[in-house]
Parts: structure tokens; sequence; C-alpha cells
């Protein structure tokens, strides 16, 4: 099928916090559940955050494997990391394939 020509290797980042020795926690993103999908650039707009205008990518992340809202995964091939801003986009029951999408926006992440 087309979409598996545009599938690579992803892994999931799960945050994961540990005593900083002080009182507080640090926090760190670990990669874990590898998976595949196809994840494809929809769009650059431009979001006013803080009166500055800001540019924002929007992707699909096409996938057999079920994400959650504000799931972090990062394509291995460039290291993009994208997090999941929409509930699942389900292939039609009568449908000869199966794959979910998901919308998703470039994200940072954070070096606590």
């Amino acid at each position: 099928m087309l979409w598996q020509d545009f599938i690579g290797q992803c892994v999931r980042l799960e945050k994961a916090s540990t005593p900083d020795g002080q009182g507080g926690q640090t926090t760190s993103w670990k990669p874990s559940k590898p998976f595949e999908a196809a994840i494809v650039r929809d769009s650059a707009n431009v979001s006013t955050v803080a009166d500055r205008a800001e540019p924002s990518a929007t992707f699909t992340v096409t996938t057999q494997t079920p994400l959650s809202f504000h799931e972090v995964i990062r394509r291995e091939s460039d290291g993009l990391v994208v997090r999941v801003t929409s509930e699942a986009i389900e292939t039609p029951g009568r449908a000869s394939f199966a794959f979910v999408q998901y919308k998703a926006e470039r994200w940072e992440v954070p070096d606590d």
C-alpha cells in the first residue's frame, strides 16, 4: 500500500521523574515501545503567543499502533519529535486495511 512506503521507525518518549536528592524532582524523557508510523507535515501556521507571532507546524501521524492524546513520539530517521493533539481518526470498518491517523504538533523535549 502507498502509505506503507512512508512508514519509518518511531519510539514513544515517556516522562520519568526521579528524586534530585534535594527534595525536588528531576524529569527526563526515556525512549520506549518502538513502533512504525508515517509522519507527514500538513502545514506551517503562524500563531500568536505572548503578542509574538511564532510559526508552528502540524503533522498527520498514520500508524496501526494506538496512541494517546498528548503522547510524545520521536521519528528515528531524523529525530523529529511530535506530540499527539487529537483523538484517533479510524479507518471505516468496511475498508480492506486498518490504520489510525492522528494530528500532531512539533514539540521540543523540555530540559528539566
